[in-house]
């Protein structure tokens, strides 16, 4: 019994420290979204910083016929490089859906953004201009995304364990047509009641 214990104790370990001691990863990743004309927002996806996180952010409601704007900028990962691998590439993959997740994903590339400091680089896109409300209908809706990059060792992700992250957001009808189109079929039952 003590045998099997030091068996797994010692598979433990090594599993542990041969990931400690991976070559490229991602360290570091914000989704980056502008509302209504505002300044861009950092959204914390697997890192823990003083930006609100991602993952079960609500984005608020946009009436976009008021003018309201959501755009989804891109993001910024940092990546490390250690024992001689290299990362070449990252992008920021996103869909939108309502319901449950479906669609296919859409990405945006990410360029290193200034020189590599030390072991690290950072990729960044801050000026996508994704216009998330493009041709929605009124309802509730995910913004949902995904950071990869391409290393000499294979693809690294940060994906929420596989289920990716997701902020809700809502498209909603201006209020002053809810009335008007209220008014009128007031109207039309009072024609109908003569």
């Amino acid at each position: 019994m003590n045998r099997a214990i030091t068996m797994l104790s010692v598979a433990a370990i090594a599993t542990a420290t041969s990931s400690a001691f991976a070559g490229v990863g991602i360290f570091d990743s914000f989704a980056i979204v502008k509302i209504n004309g505002g300044t861009n927002s950092y959204y914390d996806l697997a890192s823990v910083t003083a930006n609100p996180d991602f993952q079960g952010a609500n984005l608020g409601s946009f009436d976009p016929g008021l003018g309201n704007s959501l755009l989804f900028n891109g993001a910024q990962l940092k990546t490390f490089e250690d024992n001689g691998d290299v990362v070449s590439s990252s992008d920021i993959n996103y869909r939108i859906y309502s319901g449950a997740p479906s669609g296919s994903f859409n990405f945006v590339n990410l360029p290193q953004l200034g020189a590599k400091v030390g072991n690290d680089r950072v990729w960044e896109e801050a000026a996508a201009g994704v216009n998330v409300l493009s041709g929605l209908l009124n309802g509730n809706y995910f913004l949902q995304v995904y950071g990869h990059a391409s290393t000499n060792l294979g693809d690294q992700y940060v994906n929420n364990g596989g289920s990716n992250y997701a902020a809700s957001f809502s498209v909603v009808p201006e209020p002053a047509s809810l009335g008007l189109i209220g008014l009128g079929a007031l109207g039309m039952l009072r024609r109908r009641k003569h």
